[in-house]
């Protein structure tokens, strides 16, 4: 998954439009190595899930119009 691709795919799912979860490249990049000693894919998929998840949250409690995630979001998100 590249990019905000990660997001658009479970987002979609959840009911989020696409530019309403953004992933940088640079938080794709943490995201990645987080999870860099696991195997297979379970876990990234398990992270996009949970990012989207989280965009929705912000979107529908918080007011938020966007979610731009960046590294520093993504390591507070997965800490």
């Amino acid at each position: 998954l590249v990019g905000s691709e990660m997001c658009i795919r479970d987002s979609k799912r959840i009911g989020l439009h696409e530019d309403e979860c953004v992933v940088t490249d640079e938080a794709l990049d943490t995201v990645i190595n987080i999870f860099k000693d696991t195997t297979g894919i379970r876990d990234l998929e398990q992270a996009a899930e949970r990012l989207a998840a989280h965009a929705l949250y912000l979107i529908e409690a918080e007011n938020e119009t966007k979610v731009v995630y960046d590294s520093a979001m993504v390591k507070e998100l997965f800490r």
